[in-house]
């Protein structure tokens, strides 16, 4: 089993990860429509 701290450490990367995820997902909806139109 993973200590507190480690645990912790990962939780934040995927809080972390997600965040940029869904700050990125805009842009590629609006890169895939600006294909799709094209």
């Amino acid at each position: 089993m993973l200590s507190p701290e480690g645990e912790s450490a990962i939780v934040r990367n995927i809080a972390v990860s997600k965040e940029k995820f869904e700050r990125t997902k805009p842009h590629v909806n609006v890169g895939t429509i600006g294909h799709v139109d094209h």
